[in-house]
């Protein structure tokens, strides 16, 4: 009998991060965001009038009405439109799916995704969702977005191949970097662990990832803020301290320069 270590290897890397999970009757609701985590809507009642919208620069690219028994897929990092009519029965879902710390495997996906004439799925996902929490409910919540995301990635091995060979070149620098990421990581703390200088790591980082490390930390970063920010109930000046900022002064600049929005705005622009 052979083994298959690649296998086993990608599957201990996944991680399936959960940052948001909601069921209910929602009443008329409207708005556009964009939010650091990918999305699954589970329709199961819709009176007519919903829909979904993909926005980028500017401009609609893409438009999605939500018909009940329809599973939706809404990529992190895509602006969306959203428009609930009263008696939309919905589940939303929200998540993380990442090889690499940082790294989602939708990264730059772009597009929305539908499944329609799902509704014993949708009406499960709901169910589920809305119960009391058990490990056997979990586990089936959990599988059902595993199974649409493969269903997504079908035929994309290429890519997990290279993810695997990334991953162990930088088998180090990520163990650091999923072990604590926060505002006190440094390149040049990163170099050492790879034993390499400061120019050879960010030259190397940058040929295999396509960005440059201090970006890639200063995306990590953001993403970690921002998620604080949009589910949970934590403090500015808490974020700070537990991603390491010397002080709330310097986080709501720096989470500004890159937002565009202070922590409080963003916060509120997001709910």
């Amino acid at each position: 009998m052979q083994g298959n270590p690649p296998l086993i290897e990608t599957m201990n890397a996944l991680r399936l991060r959960i940052s948001h999970a909601v069921s209910g009757e929602h009443y008329r609701l409207n708005g556009r965001n964009t939010l650091p985590s990918n999305r699954l809507f589970f329709v199961v009642a819709a009176a007519g009038g919903d829909y979904i919208r993909r926005w980028r620069d500017g401009a609609e690219r893409e438009t999605m009405p939500l018909l009940a028994g329809g599973i939706y897929f809404i990529p992190k990092d895509v602006q969306l439109e959203y428009n609930f009519v009263g008696g939309l029965g919905i589940a939303a879902i929200h998540f993380n799916l990442e090889h690499i710390a940082g790294w989602d495997v939708f990264n730059g996906h772009g597009r929305f995704h539908e499944w329609l004439g799902e509704p014993e799925l949708a009406g499960a996902t709901h169910r589920l969702i809305a119960a009391e929490p058990s490990l056997d409910r979990v586990l089936r919540a959990q599988g059902t977005i595993l199974e649409l995301a493969s269903r997504l990635l079908e035929g994309k091995g290429v890519e997990t191949r290279r993810l695997q060979d990334v991953r162990a070149k930088y088998a180090p620098l990520l163990g650091r970097l999923e072990a604590r990421a926060d505002a006190q990581v440094t390149v040049e703390e990163l170099a050492g662990l790879m034993g390499l200088s400061r120019d050879a790591l960010s030259k190397s980082f940058k040929k295999d990832f396509g960005a440059p490390l201090k970006t890639f930390l200063t995306r990590l970063l953001v993403q970690k803020a921002a998620e604080r920010l949009i589910y949970t109930d934590m403090k500015a000046k808490d974020v700070a301290a537990e991603l390491r900022f010397n002080n709330e002064y310097y986080f709501s600049k720096f989470f500004k320069k890159h937002k565009g929005l202070s922590p409080a705005q963003f916060r509120a622009a997001m709910r």
